[in-house]
C-alpha cells in the first residue's frame, strides 16, 4: 500500500496498492476513534496494481485511516485533510 497523494488533501486523495495474487480486496476510511467513515472497497480483483480514490470533500479538516486489507494482509494509512 502506497502513500496517499496529495498529503495533506482536500477534495479527495489517491493510494496505490499491488496485490501479488487475485483475491478479494477490502478498504474502509476511519476516524482516529475507529469509527468506519466509508467503505471504499469491497470486491474481487485481479493481481497486479490498482489504484483506490478516497473521497473527502464531505469531512472536516482532520486525521483519517485508510485500512486495505487482501490476501490475508491489512496495511492502513494516514491521510490528514485541510479546508
Amino acid at each position: 500500500l502506497g502513500l496517499p497523494s496529495p498529503q495533506p488533501a482536500r477534495e479527495r486523495a489517491q493510494l496505490a496498492f499491488t496485490l501479488s495474487r487475485d483475491g478479494y480486496a477490502t478498504a474502509a476510511l476511519y476516524d482516529v476513534s475507529g469509527r468506519r467513515l466509508a467503505t471504499l472497497l469491497g470486491r474481487p480483483l485481479a493481481a497486479g496494481r490498482h489504484t483506490l480514490e478516497v473521497p473527502l470533500h464531505a469531512l472536516p479538516a482532520g486525521v483519517y485511516l485508510v485500512r486495505v486489507s487482501a490476501g490475508g494482509e491489512t496495511a492502513t494509512r494516514k491521510i490528514v485533510t485541510l479546508r
